[in-house]
């Protein structure tokens, strides 16, 4: 990297009461800013570091984790997002419009070997953070790692589906990019002794995902599921109520079904598509503790490898509870008569017809039917649970028509007995695992990076494969390498495989040109990818004149934002939008600048193409981050995740400030870093307010974090809003919300003047009471029925909305803050001219000997993206020389003559509101000053 010459400049340091530069606030573990802090210009002057100076020391780093966590487009099929993206098309897509999660507790767990077999887990505490108002996180996992060749990633956030990401092969100082649309989660409780009799005559307790008449899902209880048909359940659980365990009074239970044909439900599959355990231990039904299974051979032909690929054919989450928030006991002993002739729990998933043609054989022949294999998602990894039964109705016709694969012009479900365990799991899956039979090995490998010519820069992010057998795959890419490989049938087409990924910068999904082939040793083509980013920040890291290395600097504006750390030198730099006002921080340290080649304070230097700036830093405060849950009860333990990390290694020592922790007061760890579980048992029912504190061995302090529980007495559990949604124009999408479920505080700055809107609260109550709802706008109630969870305002005006859901002894509250908007002009999203530098034909008349390829990407607050128009203006001396119109379009050659030419780009709404951008193009003779760059 280049590192700015360190004479001439001016440093920043943090001064409580110096406000000149701007501290946004931040939740983000490791980059949260301890203090409010700004200053600089006048300070003397750095003498260069004595050659050969060490740098200050900093706490070693082994990985950093870092990301944006975004609700997912609506899946109900009843409204979506507005725009292209909202029907995602690839893995990994982004729609621009969503919701940032904030509050979203990241946890990180570090694995050498296999996270099925928990000796290989290096932490016993995970590392934790949470995501900021703009759903971003940053956290950094100790040098004490360092040998860790995996990491396992978990996401959770009440209202939406817990899930997580495994990163293999990584190597010490790997940059870890986790970015993830969550689906949201719908919940439904029945009290136990409000059962319903299946067809059989069972007292069972019901819950199924299914679809509306309006084409929403929804996730239902008792009468509700049995009285829907066939073709509208995607699942259906039945447990009898003999085998609920005793002291179970209601039964929460949250889920959401999946079809991975659709690249939107595929990017919600946890872990990765890597299966565990003996597929061929011939069992009769599925059980929830997979991890007797063990491993073995498959059907005593081959042995069954530690892991394998497997391709999902749908998949659902099930997430059951008690009234108490406890993972969900069932009885399976059949010592009891009474209990043993109620039968086991069931489950059918409906399989999607589009992945009808993943199903190629029968799992088990000596079994009555086609059996299809089963797979549970516990301890971070997937295993093989047992096998379910191909039906075409819920009475449990079965399947009779031929696997080679599946065709079928019918309805298709898999039956699952569930015949063993003791508590719930989360996630089940139909997987298929390629093992055995004719597979042969395939690899791909890519050197990806961003731009042209010399200034390219590695990209680092997610690579989403399909294959063509109806699998999926991603793989974390570092540096810009991206080396893959997997097990596939031997004759499996070449041309059929598609290799995706989101560019942050371009902020497009783009098809990579990659086509593997079979074996394991690739040579790696070279990618460029669009880069409209090509402007620079270079800067360093000091105290007083010694650089310091290993600190995580984070630069952000617009819709820019990326992470790195300093090098050994302190330097860092970034590729950057060019004209945007932007900011660079570490720790508590900030400086703003623009590259737009006029040079203001904090910049070094501005020649239009490169800023450069230095960060001076003191000693830094410790950051503390804290995951509590929203609700308690009077006498049951309680758990706080907390994290606290010192940048500088210091000794860290963190104290329960509010003194209401339980047994724990203080506890104190050497290198920088201390992750624990707090875990008490609160004594009295309300408000619990835990206030938690972290200082370093200079005294320094993270500041005091305070987080409130609500603590529930015996016997009634508070009601929860999990969160809101807003639905303008039929267009349905989530609101920024931030708080706990009894107290949910939400903004919703997307109304536009004079249209009326229909807000919703996802509202239920653990203990299986009905709810009522109360609505009001300012101080003024409602006229609204109190049994609706959703109301609607005539032509909305700015003001406080709050919701307030009822169980006749308890209550939660919603807050919505709303400010409607007058139209607002398109936002430009990127730009670019390709190449920018350009050779002019050697004859006369000289004109530009290549054609120079435009494009552009906006978005509007209430235009669709595809009902934006573009104008290009190509301008020399404010004469125009080219025009062209659309997001996309290309300059022929023998257009321009040699010259200076601004391209104006204009991007136009709906209702003719504007924004234009310039950008620059050169058309020259000299063949000597051609580059190739991509802006």
């Amino acid at each position: 990297m280049t590192v700015p010459n360190q004479r001439n400049r001016a440093r920043f340091t943090p001064h409580g009461a110096i406000t000149a530069l701007k501290i946004s606030s931040s939740l983000a573990l490791m980059v949260t800013l301890a203090a409010c802090g700004g200053g600089g210009g006048n300070d003397p002057k750095p003498e260069t570091p004595t050659p050969g100076e060490p740098p200050v020391s900093s706490a070693g780093t082994a990985f950093q984790v870092s990301g944006q966590i975004i609700a997912g487009d609506d899946r109900s099929g009843a409204a979506g997002a507005t725009g292209a993206i909202a029907s995602q098309a690839t893995m990994g897509a982004r729609n621009l419009r969503a919701a940032p999660i904030e509050d979203a507790t990241i946890r990180v767990w570090l694995y050498n070997g296999s996270t099925r077999d928990p000796a290989n887990r290096l932490n016993d505490e995970p590392v934790t953070g949470t995501t900021d108002e703009n759903g971003r996180f940053t956290l950094i996992v100790p040098e004490a790692f360092g040998n860790a060749d995996r990491i396992l990633a978990e996401v959770v956030r009440e209202g939406y589906i817990q899930t997580s990401r495994i990163f293999r092969d990584l190597q010490p100082g790997t940059q870890v990019t986790l970015d993830l649309a969550l689906a949201a989660e719908q919940v439904a409780v029945q009290a136990v002794d409000n059962v319903v009799f299946n067809a059989s005559g069972q007292a069972v307790l019901q819950f199924g995902v299914v679809r509306r008449g309006d084409g929403s899902r929804a996730v239902v209880a008792g009468g509700a599921l049995a009285a829907a048909s066939d073709d509208d359940v995607e699942v259906q659980l039945e447990i009898p109520a003999a085998r609920v365990g005793e002291g179970t009074s209601a039964v929460t239970a949250a889920m959401a079904y999946f079809d991975p044909s659709v690249a939107a439900d595929a990017e919600a599959f946890p872990g990765d598509f890597v299966g565990t355990g003996n597929f061929g231990a011939g069992l009769d039904g599925v059980t929830l503790d997979p991890d007797a299974i063990g491993s073995g051979s498959a059907s005593g032909a081959q042995e069954v490898p530690e892991e394998y690929r497997l391709i999902s054919t749908a998949f659902t989450q099930l997430r059951l509870s008690d009234q108490d928030g406890n993972n969900l006991a069932v009885d399976f002993g059949n010592n009891d008569p009474a209990i043993a002739s109620e039968g086991n729990p069931s489950v059918l998933l409906r399989v999607p017809p589009g992945t009808y043609n993943t199903i190629t054989q029968d799992h088990d022949e000596d079994m009555a039917g086609i059996q299809v294999p089963i797979y549970l998602y516990t301890g971070g990894s997937w295993k093989y649970a047992g096998p379910a039964t191909l039906e075409t109705d819920r009475d449990g016709t079965l399947y009779d028509g031929g696997v080679d694969p599946v065709a079928f012009d019918g309805t298709l479900y898999a039956r699952l007995e569930i015949n063993d365990g003791n508590s719930w799991v989360s996630w089940l899956n139909i997987d298929w695992p390629i093992v055995v039979g004719d597979v042969t090995d395939y690899c791909a490998a890519a050197d990806i990076r961003f731009g042209q010519g010399d200034a390219t820069t590695p990209f680092s992010g997610t690579v989403n494969i399909s294959l063509p057998d109806g699998g999926r795959q991603w793989t974390h890419v570092s540096n810009g390498q991206l080396r893959f490989t997997t097990l596939a049938a031997d004759n499996l087409s070449l041309s059929g495989w598609e290799f995706t990924l989101w560019n942050p910068r371009a902020l497009r999904t783009e098809t990579l040109a990659i086509t593997p082939i079979q074996g394991t040793d690739c040579a790696a083509s070279t990618i460029t990818l669009e880069n409209p980013y090509t402007c620079r920040l270079e800067g360093q890291v000091l105290r007083g004149d010694t650089p310091v290395a290993n600190r995580s600097v984070t630069a952000q504006g617009g819709r820019f934002w990326q992470s790195t750390r300093s090098g050994q030198d302190g330097g860092f730099d970034f590729d950057v939008p060019c004209g945007v006002d932007m900011n660079v921080r570490t720790g508590n340290v900030q400086a703003d600048f623009n590259v737009n080649g006029t040079l203001t304070n904090p910049e070094l230097t501005d020649d239009g193409i490169t800023v450069e700036v230095a960060l001076e830093v003191p000693n830094q405060a410790p950051t503390l981050s804290m995951s509590a849950p929203a609700t308690g009860i009077v006498g049951q333990s309680l758990g706080l995740q907390v994290t606290a990390w010192d940048a500088d290694g210091d000794t860290i020592t963190l104290t329960c400030v509010s003194n209401n922790c339980g047994d724990f007061t203080s506890q104190t760890a050497e290198g920088g870093y201390l992750s624990r579980t707090i875990r008490f048992a609160p004594d009295a029912a309300g408000g619990l307010d835990v206030v938690l504190e972290a200082t370093d061995s200079q005294g320094a302090s993270s500041g005091e974090l305070s987080r409130t529980i609500q603590i529930d007495p015996v016997g009634n559990r508070t009601p929860r809003i999990t969160r809101v949604s807003r639905t303008v124009d039929g267009q349905t999408a989530d609101l920024r919300c931030s708080g706990t479920s009894f107290n949910l505080s939400c903004v919703d700055n997307g109304v536009r003047e004079g249209r009326d809107v229909t807000y919703t609260a996802y509202a239920h109550d653990p203990d299986g009471d009905t709810l009522s709802f109360d609505w009001t706008q300012g101080e003024q109630p409602m006229a609204v029925s109190v049994q609706s969870d959703a109301f609607t305002i005539i032509d909305a005006a700015s003001g406080r909305i709050t919701v307030t859901a009822n169980d006749g002894q308890a209550t939660a509250t919603a807050n919505i803050n709303l400010t409607v908007v007058e139209n607002q002009p398109p936002e430009i999203l990127s730009a670019s001219v390709t190449p920018n530098t350009v050779p002019a034909t050697e004859t006369a008349p000289e004109r530009n000997a290549q054609a120079i390829h435009l494009r552009a990407r906006a978005i509007d607050d209430f235009t669709p993206d595809d009902a934006l128009d573009y104008f290009w203006d190509v301008m020399l001396d404010d004469v125009v020389a080219w025009q062209g119109e659309g997001a996309e379009t290309t300059i022929p050659t023998g257009e321009l003559a040699p010259g200076r030419y601004t391209v104006r780009l204009t991007a136009v709404d709906g209702d003719e509101a504007e924004t234009t951008r310039d950008l620059s193009l050169r058309v020259t003779a000299d063949r000597a000053d051609v580059e190739v760059i991509i802006q």
